[in-house]
């Protein structure tokens, strides 16, 4: 009975993974990403890390610890399909200086800035929330490219 109630449980984790799907063409994400860049600053003028600290803004700032991680892989959507359409002229549209990869830098160096995984830093998270926002991160980025990726490898 007891490995029924755990299949149960995952089942039903895994349904409540997908009711968080990212969507492409997200433009309230798009522009509440531009909204949240520094007074005085547009989507034309900004650098790549203005870019990355407002949708870190936007992503962290909006979201309760159970939507973060569905938030921060639309972001990373978002982030994606607005600089390959060219919406941030000042900002490199591909390589690692481009906003969508200086997004995923900021949440790498957030989940490693903290070694003690004990302890809560950065909006309440811990260590292993933020491994966790990598990994959203990332996910984000293989919807953009068509890429499927498993994490768990089953023999």
């Amino acid at each position: 009975m007891k490995p029924l109630r755990i299949t149960l449980i995952l089942l039903l984790s895994l349904v409540a993974a997908g009711a968080q799907a990212q969507k492409a063409d997200d433009v309230a994400t798009q522009k509440a990403i531009v909204a949240a860049l520094p007074k005085g600053v547009t989507a034309a003028t900004a650098t790549a890390d203005q870019i990355a600290q407002a949708a870190t803004d936007y992503a962290f700032g909006k979201s309760s610890k159970e939507t973060l991680e569905a938030n921060v892989t639309q972001v990373t959507v978002a982030l994606g399909e607005m600089t390959r359409a060219g919406a941030f002229k000042n900002a490199p549209r591909f390589g690692d200086s481009s906003p969508p990869n200086r997004f995923y830098t900021k949440v790498i160096n957030l989940a490693s800035s903290n070694l003690d995984v004990s302890s809560s830093t950065y909006y309440a998270l811990t260590v292993q929330d933020m491994t966790r926002l990598a990994a959203a991160v990332r996910a984000g980025q293989n919807f953009l490219n068509g890429a499927k990726s498993n994490a768990i490898t089953r023999k």
